[in-house]
């Protein structure tokens, strides 16, 4: 079972995180933000691809560039992707860090969904360098002094507006979604 469910026009296998109801946040952001407009995302912690293959799926204009370290995703996504995928996404087998978002090319939207408290710096320190990289952040937090790294205060900057939850697959609470704009 992969953490994510996979997706090819409908759910084909569902993953031990729930991703649809986390995903609706996402599509309606990027309706209000970019309507019919072409936009590049970029996906940190895409795991199976699932919320690039539904940004692709719903909005034809959309390129997702998705990144995933863990090994054992990257592999199920690459099987996953040569059957279901499209050419407006990519997946790098590789670890975002700090250093690599201060060389990205700027891009529309930056989706980090549940990832941060994976990272070994500050939540606040990515937040502040993935806006610097986008002109749109979607993140979803863990619950603070619930998950790896959590005892970590999610500060937002002004004007950060929490659009939605995720119901948690470790405890029994739900994690903000949260869309700032970008520097």
């Amino acid at each position: 079972m992969t953490y994510q469910d996979k997706w090819a026009g409908g759910v084909l296998d569902f993953g031990y995180r729930e991703c649809s109801e986390r995903y609706e946040c996402v599509r309606d952001a990027c309706r209000d933000l970019f309507g019919d407009r072409a936009f590049h995302a970029r996906d940190i912690g895409a795991n199976v691809c699932y919320f690039g293959l539904r940004l692709t799926s719903d909005f034809p204009g959309c390129r997702v560039s998705a990144y995933e370290s863990h090994h054992g995703a990257v592999r199920a996504a690459r099987k996953h992707l040569a059957d279901h995928g499209n050419d407006r996404l990519t997946l790098a087998d590789s670890k975002v860090t700090l250093d690599m978002i201060s060389v990205f090319d700027h891009c529309d939207l930056i989706l980090a969904m549940s990832v941060l408290h994976h990272m070994p710096e500050e939540t606040a320190v990515w937040i502040d360098a993935l806006r610097g990289a986008c002109d749109h952040l979607i993140v979803e937090l863990a619950m603070e002094g619930k998950a790896r790294n959590s005892h970590r205060r999610n500060v937002l900057p002004v004007g950060a507006k929490i659009i939605g939850h995720g119901a948690s697959h470790l405890e029994k609470a739900m994690r903000p979604i949260v869309y700032m704009e970008g520097k």
